[in-house]
């Protein structure tokens, strides 16, 4: 099925099982920058899930970097190489080979310390994040001695890294991390003899890999990262990339592995984003060239490789997701893998900084050994009112545990995931949905009522727990006019798709709001937005926000803030703005996007009423996320009582 995915394939003379790769990725933070017992279980996991290899990293290679605030690894000195072997030895045991990236922060290591050059801070992507609130940052440049300094440490690192038993070495000169500092001219003024031209930015890469073939030899392959683009103005292009490819590849360099700036994207990308920069760069190199971005499903990965773009195909986030992605595509069973929704959860700034790996759809990951399912007896028989995310989710591990499941959902599986999955950019949506309900289907121990469930009817079924997941409601507003039948709630108008005139307001900046609004303008309505607060989709996280604001430019979908709704006439509404001051606005429809409150009128008559325990799960506790629901619903299945 998968001919090329499969295929045994070599990155200088290591061997590998297949073409799949799990690029280097902030995984579970150390936070005193050294290899864990958790990060062990994830690796080991991964591992087993049937990855060829398996590159960890970012790794440090400068000792005057601290782990702060992400909690990175580091190896720094040899007291580093007992918990690097440990590590190694778990992937070898369970089937992969491993490369370790190195690496340094540079500008936005902590301390802030040392700077390409000063002209440059202003464009290194990883400062607010690394430093919030700094708006002056403390950093002298780097002396020509501290360079030199700098390229020692990659090669002191790389023999450690041979002694923990890597099989490769990756370096990483990408993504504006440290050597990208240096290669990019968005942050490289220099000009002495490391900046002005591709070359001289370029130099430190090139003394970096010399300095570790120095040191090692041909003891293991080296591989080097590489931007395709920096996807700014005035950033790298992908010249630069193929000019480096070619020089490393004369170097002796094993392979190239291929992406850019933003490497990690949402869902409204196409999948398989980045290939187009290993294509370009494949087609000027005899080496093998690595590809990772958005390479989430087993069809985009074979397309990839069977189109020549790529020798290997890499996916970090969909692993997450399922770490069994590779031997379930391998046995057939594409239907059974739990997909990546690129939500962002697991980069998001309220984890990926400062707490431990998440995901949205699999609550087990970063905590592999930590979760687990124990199993019951007896025949026991549970309930699980409402068929959204949360109750599937519920469902299946009450299923896993042993127990008789009953949904009770009346209308049909997936709640609310059947309108968020409407537009054309939110199919990765549509892709969990499918998994869920087919899971559902397929499952023997889980039986679907489509009816809605009543306390009566719950009675004397003999169920030992019963789950509430049974959503919210949407929020209804109170203005003149909201009766008229040009008045819509956006959640319907995605369900429904009724006719529209040309002319849309929507009422409500958030998510949904701004997503129905993208949805019509696309079918060619004029679209306007009016939101309460000062910004729109103040929940989502500011890379989400910025790419639904690019679409909204280019929509031409005007976007009004800090505007009250006070009342919807025939083809217009009145708005007032931050000054009180009244503005008419011609419409044919209002949409409104006011979002939803929690319902938990039948978890607590259930409470009142039941003689069993009632657990809740999801938008009927309050309106959040896919992660809250998905998490919730685990949560409420793996706590029920088994005595």
């Amino acid at each position: 099925m998968y001919n090329n995915l499969f295929k045994p394939g070599k990155i200088g003379n290591v061997e590998l099982k297949n073409r799949i790769f799990k690029p280097a990725a902030q995984s579970t933070p150390c936070f005193d920058g050294r290899v864990s017992e958790r990060l062990v279980q994830f690796y080991e996991e991964e591992a087993k899930g049937g990855t060829g290899l398996i590159i960890v990293g970012l790794v440090r290679v400068s000792p005057h970097e601290t782990p702060e605030p992400s909690g990175s690894l580091g190896i720094t000195d040899d007291t580093y190489i007992s918990g690097f072997g440990s590590l190694t030895q778990a992937i070898h045991d369970n089937g992969a080979k491993c490369a370790i990236q190195l690496a340094h922060f540079g500008s936005h290591a902590y301390p802030p310390a040392r700077c390409v050059s000063r002209e440059g801070l202003e464009n290194d992507f990883w400062l607010p994040e690394h430093h919030p609130g700094m708006t002056e940052y403390p950093h002298e440049e780097y002396s020509i001695d501290e360079i030199h300094e700098l390229v020692k440490f990659y090669g002191d690192a790389a023999v450690r890294a041979v002694k923990a038993g890597f099989d490769m070495i990756e370096v990483h000169a990408g993504h504006r991390h440290g050597l990208g500092l240096f290669v990019s001219p968005l942050t490289n003024h220099r000009t002495d003899e490391y900046g002005g031209t591709m070359e001289k930015r370029a130099r430190i890469l090139f003394e970096v890999v010399e300095e570790i073939q120095s040191k090692i030899g041909n003891e293991v392959p080296l591989i080097v990262r590489l931007n395709g683009s920096d996807q700014v103005p005035g950033g790298q292009e992908i010249d630069a990339a193929v000019f480096m490819a070619r020089e490393l590849e004369k170097m002796g360099v094993a392979a190239i592995n291929m992406s850019n700036q933003f490497a990690v994207c949402g869902m409204e990308a196409p999948l398989g984003v980045h290939a187009w920069a290993a294509e370009t760069v494949k087609k000027e190199i005899h080496i093998p060239v690595l590809s990772c971005g958005s390479n989430n499903t087993p069809e985009i990965a074979e397309e990839t490789l069977a189109s020549g773009k790529a020798d290997f195909v890499g996916t970090g986030r969909a692993l997450y997701a399922d770490p069994y992605w590779p031997k379930k595509a391998r046995a057939g069973k594409k239907d059974d893998i739990r997909p990546c929704i690129r939500c962002l959860e697991c980069v998001g700034p309220k984890y990926s900084w400062a707490g431990p790996l998440v995901c949205s759809v699999n609550p087990r990951v970063g905590k592999e050994n930590m979760l687990s399912i124990d199993k019951v007896e007896n025949d026991r028989k549970v309930a699980v009112i409402g068929g959204g995310v949360a109750g599937m989710e519920a469902a299946l591990v009450c299923a896993q545990r042993g127990y008789e499941v009953t949904v009770y959902e009346k209308r049909k599986l997936g709640g609310r995931i059947n309108e968020a999955s409407v537009p054309h950019f939110k199919e990765d949506l549509r892709r969990l949905l499918d998994y869920y309900t087919k899971q559902i289907e397929k499952n023997v121990q889980i039986k679907v009522l489509y009816m809605e469930a009543t306390a009566e009817e719950l009675k004397d079924k003999g169920y030992s727990n019963i789950i509430v997941a049974t959503g919210g409601q949407k929020i209804r507003l109170r203005v003149p006019g909201i009766e008229k039948d040009t008045v819509m709630n956006a959640i319907d108008v995605l369900r429904e798709k009724p006719e529209l005139g040309e002319k849309v307001v929507i009422i409500g900046g958030g998510t949904v709001g701004v997503e129905t609004g993208i949805w019509l303008a696309e079918q060619g309505k004029e679209v306007s937005i009016v939101e309460m607060t000062s910004e729109i989709m103040d929940r989502e996280y500011p890379y989400i926000k910025n790419v639904y604001k690019g679409m909204l430019s280019d929509n031409h979908i005007k976007v009004y803030t800090e505007h009250k709704l006070t009342e919807i006439g025939d083809g217009y509404v009145i708005v007032l703005d931050a000054e009180n001051a009244e503005h008419k606005l011609e419409t044919d429809n209002v949409i409104i996007s006011a979002g939803l409150r929690p319902d938990t009128t039948f978890h607590d008559q259930l409470l009142a009423e039941a003689d069993v325990p009632v657990y809740a799960a999801g938008d009927c506790i309050r309106p959040r996320k896919v992660f809250d629901a998905i998490h919730e619903g685990n949560i409420a299945a793996r706590d029920m009582d088994i005595i």
